[in-house]
């Protein structure tokens, strides 16, 4: 059984709807994203540590996940091995998994802070990992992960066709480590290079990652905050939402419930059906399944 990993819009969306919207996190996985995009950003993280800590105990109780993980979008800032050190330190006894990730090209650091996260908690692991990774630079990280143990692998999503191969890398690594797959950073649709169909651009990713092409146990929507343009405010009139009996987006107007819709939407993936039987009647779907079938035969 697949599943949609919450981000925090649901959190916000929940908390900032009076706790009245109808939506269960118990059992579910949280993944909250921090921004450590520049110098500045990573000074004011650290400052505020005790707030972010303190955020997560009170999600952990109030909200019953089963299982909360971080990760950090350090953008293109070099962020030292000391400070990646610091990041290991903040999420010990405060997350369900300490999340390790790779940082720049230099995979001695990566091995450095892995050594470094096992001296210092007994907590599980969980590995991120960027698909937009080049493919020689991915196989020597993947190969690194067979001398640790490590609950699981979550994947920062590029596109499927684009990265087709580095796809294939990773799910044979999961293969013979025998680990979970998630996928995360997700966009909301698909982008096919060599499709010109303009019916299949409302497909979302978290179906093509949790059909059988991919078999990912799980998939997280990207969460970036909202930003206001200079003189404009408030939301669009009109938002996405999810098509559960076509499995399709589809735009529709809103009277400012755009939340509770946010949360609707993350309720109906976490419902989705993702069986052969289902799916082989959606033919936007399938259109895009079968080329990417095809696409990974020829490689």
């Amino acid at each position: 059984m697949t599943e949609e990993i919450a981000n925090l819009y649901q959190i916000y969306d929940f908390r900032f709807s009076g706790r009245t919207a109808t939506i269960d996190f118990s059992g579910k996985k949280l993944e909250i994203k921090y921004f450590v995009r520049t110098l500045e950003e990573l000074k004011s993280f650290f400052k505020e540590i005790k707030f972010y800590r303190d955020e997560v105990k009170s999600i952990k109780k109030d909200l019953k996940f089963d299982k909360i993980w971080c990760r950090f979008d350090f953008g293109k800032s070099e962020i030292s091995e000391d400070d990646l050190k610091k990041l290991i330190d903040f999420q010990k006894d405060i997350f369900d998994e300490v999340s390790i990730q790779k940082v720049g090209r230099n995979i001695n650091i990566f091995r450095n802070v892995l050594d470094y996260a096992y001296s210092i908690s007994t907590q599980p692991f969980s590995v991120v990992v960027d698909v937009k990774e080049k493919s020689q630079e991915l196989m020597e990280t993947l190969n690194l992960l067979e001398n640790f143990t490590i609950s699981n692998l979550r994947v920062v999503y590029g596109k499927f066709d684009t990265h087709l191969n580095k796809y294939t890398l990773i799910e044979l690594k999961k293969n013979n480590l025998q680990i979970p797959l998630y996928l995360v950073g997700c966009n909301k649709r698909c982008s096919m290079k060599d499709l010109k169909n303009k019916n299949v651009r409302n497909v979302p990713v978290s179906i093509i990652a949790r059909s059988w092409i991919f078999g990912f146990e799980g998939c997280c929507l990207d969460y970036n905050p909202v930003k206001f343009r200079k003189n404009k405010s408030g939301f669009p009139t009109s938002m996405d939402v999810f098509n559960l009996e076509k499995c399709l987006w589809e735009e529709h107007k809103h009277k400012k419930n755009f939340r509770d819709i946010r949360l609707m939407n993350w309720n109906n993936f976490n419902k989705l059906d993702i069986s052969k039987q289902n799916l082989q009647n959606k033919k936007e779907v399938m259109i895009i399944l079968n080329h990417l079938q095809n696409l990974k035969e020829k490689l």
